[in-house]
């Protein structure tokens, strides 16, 4: 059954809320529950705090209330920080003052089974009817940058967050927090970061539908280690199919000693690896296998043109990972065609006497690195206008430091205004030393990948997306 309205407003104030209570909340900065207000307030929300505290008067300049049935405003978000036990009797009491939704960071429910269970079960009975959703419980939080709402204990105070167009979903705070570091580094924004916890109330579908319909979304990537309700989620993963919206997924607990881990981490049962990949399959879900394919392919769907087939023309400055490069699109069933007459007339025109001229064409390093340079901003906008090629990869290895940034600079400038997708290999890039250049393509919405392995991959999703969705190219799975 599709979701209602109502439930759809109510994750829309888990998400973007205009006030919220922090039950819980302590004046200590150094205890997971004096953490969150400072990163409410650091994150700079602009709507009503209410910190719930029967021993404090005032906490981090906001005044304290004993209870969130003190409160006289509206509240659209509980944030539940309370010692576990207290957990139920508060969630009773936001029924009551008639908050829309509520987020439980408490950890100790169906996790660790016996007395967690129970009273999770019993707080979701609570719940049912009531029109009020919930997030976790063992939540580590959510980030909504529309919002500018960071409810978690995670931060960074030295990582600027960045913006963009790709939210992501997941069980595991710890994962979800390594991910956000990850993409922020580079330069790949999120819309949203939601930390799913035992999934008690609200599970990753309803997420995922969520996001489906919000406008702003344009890619849900998601770490899980199991679905509660298979049909639903089926359900939801047509949903996005027919919105065009990809989802990237990484799932965990294949071996059965993750999936003892996952039963003991969420209380997840995580289920048939085969039929997931079946399903995976049927509803053109992205299945990658580690965490940086996870935020690399999410990228690329979330920045580059879909290709119109599976043909790439490779341009690089090595020979090896010309090599590297046809292996891999020979193993992901990406084709690496002849270029036409007329590129391999200009090329030769264009290009010194060492170059291979053919596809993977390979520049060398043997010319000064200002003739580099030239050589390879000529050879990309060459190869651009090639009929014969759907996709270009550029992969470059070491070069001082300004040609590089001259290099990446030239093809910017030669795809700004081009509808084929660019995989950018760059091999020796450092976070440390060329973060003018990340920034730089981060903000031409150019994803760069540090390894042949990541940037085939990243194709591989774009082609076999646009396979799916248009049925007309055939790519191994």
């Amino acid at each position: 059954m599709e979701m209602s309205i109502k439930k759809f407003k109510a994750i829309n104030c888990l998400l973007n809320p205009k006030s919220v209570a922090i039950i819980g909340a302590s004046s200590d900065s150094k205890k997971f529950s004096g953490m969150i207000i400072p990163n409410l307030t650091n994150a700079g929300f602009k709507g009503k705090i209410y910190p719930i505290n029967p021993r404090r008067k005032e906490i981090f300049g906001f005044k304290a209330y004993p209870s969130i049935l003190d409160v006289t405003g509206d509240i659209d978000l509980a944030c539940v920080v309370t010692p576990r036990d207290a957990v139920l009797p508060t969630v009773k009491e936001c029924v009551r003052k008639g908050v829309k939704a509520i987020i439980v960071l408490t950890a100790g429910f169906a996790e660790i089974g016996g007395r967690g269970k129970e009273l999770q079960d019993r707080i979701v009975q609570v719940l049912k009817g009531s029109g009020v959703v919930m997030c976790g419980p063992n939540s580590e939080g959510i980030i909504s940058l529309p919002s500018s709402l960071w409810l978690s204990f995670f931060s960074e105070p030295n990582l600027k967050p960045v913006s963009g167009q790709i939210s992501l979903i997941t069980q595991s705070g710890g994962v979800g927090e390594h991910i956000l570091i990850h993409m922020w580094e580079r330069g790949i924004g999120i819309r949203y970061w939601i930390s799913v916890g035992n999934q008690g109330d609200l599970e990753i579908s309803d997420y995922i539908e969520y996001l489906i319909k919000d406008p702003g979304t344009k890619v849900i990537s998601t770490f899980f280690e199991g679905i509660k309700h298979g049909d639903k989620f089926k359900r939801v993963l047509d949903e996005a199919l027919k919105a065009n919206k990809p989802i990237v997924v990484l799932k965990a607990g294949k071996s059965e000693k993750a999936a003892l881990t996952a039963l003991s981490h969420t209380g997840s049962l995580t289920g048939s690896d085969q039929v997931y990949n079946a399903v995976f399959r049927q509803y053109n879900v992205n299945r990658v296998y580690r965490l940086d394919e996870l935020y690399d392919v999410s990228a690329a769907l979330a920045w580059l043109p879909s290709p119109k087939g599976k043909r790439v023309g490779v341009v690089t400055d090595s020979g090896g990972l010309a090599c590297l490069i046809a292996d891999l699109a020979e193993e992901k069933g990406i084709e690496i065609p002849d270029f036409t007459e007329d590129t391999v007339k200009r090329l030769r025109m264009q290009l010194p006497s060492v170059a291979t001229i053919k596809n993977p064409l390979d520049l060398t390093a043997a010319v000064t690195p200002e003739e580099h340079s030239e050589n390879m901003n000529l050879s990309v906008q060459t190869i651009l206008e090639d009929g014969n090629v759907d996709s270009v990869i550029v992969a470059i290895s070491w070069w001082p430091h300004e040609i590089l940034y001259k290099m990446c600079k030239n093809i910017v400038k030669s795809f700004s205004n081009n509808r084929k997708p660019l995989i950018l290999i760059l091999t020796s890039i450092t976070y440390t030393k060329d973060q003018d250049i990340i920034t730089m393509l981060a903000r031409n919405q150019i994803p760069m990948y540090l390894t042949p392995e990541n940037g085939l991959i990243s194709l591989k999703s774009l082609i076999w997306y646009n396979r799916m969705l248009n049925r007309t190219v055939s790519v191994k799975q």
